[in-house]
């Protein structure tokens, strides 16, 4: 496979003037890793905003981000010409909390940057001033376009799931500012206009009401009027730009679904556009009967003015290519309706899986394809997800604290869709939107395995997934072990740890696995209640050499070296609170152990600490939404669903106040006194799995409906692995 970077840079150093080649690179986040293998969105932003020389012309529906903001403030100071256009919702205190955004717009204008925001009025808030795209010294020959998902925001940033691209190409950019420039005229959503004439070798596509698939442009909502739209292939990519509410993106993006003859994998923020939605679901092949491939669909028509008219014309495709038509009286549109489950508009009554009947070559017949999906569990309500469900459909939840805030369409893992546009009415019908569609198998071939697949088989199924799901998206991190619990530490709450250990041949990355503790493990719905709380590195400052949580707007990207638990290594989940001094006691355990996995002694600074992971929300300070000895202590993957290890407290104690003497459980029946004093923690002693030769197992647990699947282990720890901490530890955790 080929590097992402879809074209080598070239430097000419004989003369006083750089060329670059036209390109193509792609960003992202991996919540809450906010800079995976250095592509992290913002701090590639901020690179590029840097390393502008002549002008900066951006579209972002927020800015509120203080790092972003600095570099275009560093950037007017150089003398480059700024201009940013943004959206009014944000500024008006009847709406949101509007400190931080105000806060940083006074701020850039007072550098003497021009702020533009599309006007405040009763029913702007039906509109949106949406995009998120930089152009980037348009009119010279490194001029690029940054354009994707993310805002310009410390959340977008570093806790939500985002997909930007940069395309250099100086077309692209004069591309783009032929919609940037309206915007600066006062010129937002409807108000713009939607032919392009750029260059003489940029190819304009004229999109007429009729397409090359038969579809109809009046089917769409869309205008039935031509439009014209750009696109230009760059060292293979063909590219297809996008504008919406002008450019019928609905239409676009349906034909390119219809395409699909292999699978669909898509990722959204929302998805209640109908059209674009039940496309999906028509094209899903199911286990479920009665979507079988190759379904053929009617659709029924009724000749305007359709009120009065007492029967209508059902058209079917036959499987030559044909089509046959039949006269439906009045009292069959109903049964018609109800048995495809559609709807009637504009005089048409369109079957359930598009709003339209895809006629031509197609000739009726649907090819069936795999449909894999990801859900931003904020937005999930909406749209199509307890449908596609119960198509089963292989959707998921994704399983961020922050939101998964992607909009982007894989088909084929050919063909790619993304933007600022998200899959709604309101993105097609009303806001400023932006959208690219790429055809080049290579590349979206490594969207695919560097963003969809990692965040899909990270993301949260309310289904036990069948075993072909988890051999096609494997957990690809061998278990850790929870090796000591200090539930009553001599600093309070504030001291309060887990112990992880890796007793595995190969490090493991814990970005976003989770540790829950919570006193009823499940819903009867059944979903996972409780709390799940990300594991994020507290290491957050390597510029200064200090340790300190991962704030956003402090934060300087994980060090994915503070990520991972080598061989041997242990570990700390602490909560915000925890203080560095703590660890005063173990440093010279630490630095025996550090020498044993690595050979040498410690040398960086944060080499003579252990790795500590932050485990609570924002506003809480305590290990796992406070870590109880009456709990369950889950150690889980990623996607909130897959069982590295666990403890289960209340069935090996049955204990009245912290601190008391407790009834130690074990088999038989057989029961011993047991007193954890202050600052004396539970410590794993019995270690008897095979790490290396595991297999994947099941459980039922409390419900037939749900499944937990974990690597390596037949039993949790039992109440006989754990004893009170002494001097002589069985392990070489941390211990008092």
């Amino acid at each position: 496979m080929r590097p992402f970077l879809k074209s080598i840079i070239f430097v000419f150093y004989f003369t006083s003037i750089s060329v670059f080649a036209s390109s193509i690179d792609f960003f992202y986040t991996l919540p809450p890793n906010d800079n995976p293998n250095g592509k992290g969105p913002r701090p590639n932003l901020i690179r590029e905003i840097d390393a502008a020389k002549k002008t900066l012309e951006g579209s972002f529906f927020q800015i509120s981000d203080p790092k972003i903001a600095d570099a275009f403030i560093r950037a007017k100071k150089r003398g480059v010409s700024v201009t940013l256009t943004t959206d009014a919702e944000w500024y008006d205190a009847a709406e949101h909390g509007v400190a931080e955004y105000v806060a940083q717009r006074q701020k850039l204008e007072a550098a003497g940057v021009q702020m533009i925001d599309d006007g405040a009025s009763d029913a702007h808030h039906k509109r949106l001033q949406h995009n998120k795209y930089c152009i980037i010294d348009r009119g010279t020959s490194r001029a690029r376009v940054w354009m994707g998902s993310t805002n310009i925001t410390p959340s977008c940033s570093l806790e939500n799931g985002n997909l930007s691209f940069l395309i250099r190409d100086s077309e692209v950019a004069d591309i783009f500012y032929l919609d940037f420039k309206q915007m600066v005229e006062g010129k937002f959503q409807k108000q713009k206009g939607g032919v392009f004439s750029v260059g003489e070798n940029l190819q304009v596509v004229s999109d007429q009401p009729s397409t090359i698939n038969g579809l109809d442009a009046k089917d769409f909502f869309g205008l039935g009027d031509a439009i014209s739209y750009p696109s230009k292939e760059i060292n293979g990519s063909k590219i297809e730009f996008y504008f919406a509410p002008l450019h019928n993106i609905q239409k676009q993006v349906v034909e390119a679904l219809y395409s699909a003859q292999e699978s669909i994998h898509f990722a959204t923020y929302t998805l209640d556009n109908a059209m674009i939605y039940q496309t999906i679901m028509n094209k899903a092949l199911t286990d479920k009967t009665q979507y079988n491939p190759y379904n053929i669909y009617p659709v029924a028509i009724r000749e305007e003015p359709w009120q009065n008219i007492k029967e209508g014309i059902l058209r079917t495709g036959n499987d030559d290519g044909t089509f046959s038509d039949s006269i439906i009286p009045d009292t069959q549109w109903k049964e018609l309706i109800s048995a495809y489950g559609g709807k009637e508009n504009e005089g048409k009554f369109y079957n359930a899986a598009t709003y339209f009947y895809p006629p031509g070559e197609l000739g009726g017949r649907v090819q069936k394809v795999y449909v894999y999906g990801i859900f931003n569990r904020l937005g999930a309500t909406k749209g199509p997800y307890q449908e596609m469900l119960n198509m089963n459909i292989p959707v998921r939840m994704a399983a961020f604290r922050g939101m998964l805030h992607h909009k982007f369409i894989i088909i084929d893992r050919k063909i790619l869709i993304l933007g600022s546009y998200n899959f709604s009415t309101s993105a097609e019908n009303t806001n400023d939107e932006s959208a690219i569609i790429i055809r080049d198998p290579e590349l979206v071939e490594q969207v695919y395995q560097e963003v969809f697949a990692p965040t899909y088989k990270n993301a949260y199924p309310e289904y036990a997934p069948p075993q072909w799901q988890i051999d096609e998206f494997p957990q690809d991190q061998k278990p850790l072990e929870i090796s000591e619990i200090l539930f009553d530490s001599p600093q309070g709450t504030d001291g309060r740890y887990v112990e992880l250990y890796n007793p595995n041949r190969q490090e493991v990355d814990i970005t976003g696995w989770k540790l829950w503790n919570g006193n009823i493990p499940w819903y009867e719905d059944p979903k996972l209640s409780g709390t799940t709380d990300d594991l994020v590195s507290y290491y957050n400052d390597p510029l200064n050499n200090t340790y300190g949580l991962n704030h956003p707007e402090e934060a300087y990207f994980l060090h994915p070296e503070l990520q991972t638990l080598e061989p041997g290594e242990y570990g700390l989940i602490v909560g915000r609170d925890f203080k560095l001094e703590y660890l005063e006691p173990f440093l010279e355990q630490f630095s025996e152990q550090f020498e044993a996995i690595h050979g040498r002694k410690p040398k960086e600074f944060y080499e003579f600490y252990p790795k500590l992971f932050v485990c609570s929300d924002p506003g809480d300070s305590m290990v796992g939404n406070g870590l109880m000895p009456y709990n369950f202590v889950t150690l889980f993957y990623p996607d909130k669903f897959t069982i590295s290890d666990r403890f289960d407290v209340n069935g090996a104690f049955s204990l009245s106040v912290m601190g008391d003497f407790v009834d130690f459980l074990l088999g038989g029946g057989k029961q011993f006194k047991l007193k954890l004093s202050k600052g004396q923690s539970l410590e794993r002693i019995h270690r008897d799995f095979d790490w290396d030769n595991f297999e994947v197992h099941q459980e039922n647990y409390a419900s037939d409906q749900y499944a937990l699947y974990w690597y390596g282990l037949r039993h949790y720890s039992k109440p006989s692995d754990w004893e009170p901490n002494k001097n002589n530890s069985y392990t070489p955790g941390f211990s008092y």
